[in-house]
């Protein structure tokens, strides 16, 4: 019961984060960042906080926060999260194999001693892998995107030549970040 009722709070919480996504998309007429077609040849879907803020300036400010939020708690808190458990599961598997090592009636084998450590450090390894992955797949995307909306409300202004990067780069880090649910097996 107890881990179905924080099943569900996790769930919750981020039917509750995806909330604002779903409620502020709007299409609007866009064109290409190159200027090869023309304004309305192509319809973008995109945040819309026409509905919640009363000026462009606030629009910002309500982007800025948004996306900083699905940051914090969409790859900042997760990580530390998954740190944490991982590291606290790594301490219960390193216990589990010293306290197997002193049951044993007689002095284990060397050969014995050695499986048992490389067992250990393959369970360490695919440990520290998940975050990795985790850490290496989302980091791109959450700092592209950070970089653009800072920038974009005028927090952290950037040099031309890297806004652009920063658009170019972001298709990547979105591919990127997807690939993640591919990678991790769990």
């Amino acid at each position: 019961p107890a881990t179905l009722l924080a099943l569900g709070a996790v769930w919750l919480l981020a039917a509750l984060l995806a909330l604002p996504a779903l409620l502020l998309r709007d299409t609007r007429p866009g064109g290409f960042p190159d200027g090869n077609a023309s304004d309305a040849a192509v319809i973008q879907c995109d945040m819309d906080f026409s509905r919640v803020a009363s000026s462009p300036a606030e629009e910002g400010y309500w982007l800025a926060a948004l996306s900083l939020a699905t940051t914090a708690l969409g790859f900042v808190l997760p990580l530390l999260l998954m740190t944490l458990c991982y590291c606290c599961i790594g301490a219960t598997v390193r216990r589990h194999f010293q306290q197997h090592q002193q049951q044993q009636p007689q002095p284990p084998s060397s050969g014995r001693r050695k499986e048992d450590g490389q067992q250990r450090r393959r369970l360490l390894r695919i440990l520290v892998a998940l975050v990795g992955v985790f850490a290496g797949c989302w980091l791109p995307f959450h700092l592209l995107k950070s970089l653009f909306v800072l920038d974009w409300v005028g927090l952290l202004p950037l040099p031309c030549a890297l806004q652009q990067l920063v658009v170019r780069l972001h298709p990547y880090a979105t591919c990127l970040a997807y690939i993640n649910s591919c990678l991790n097996p769990f």
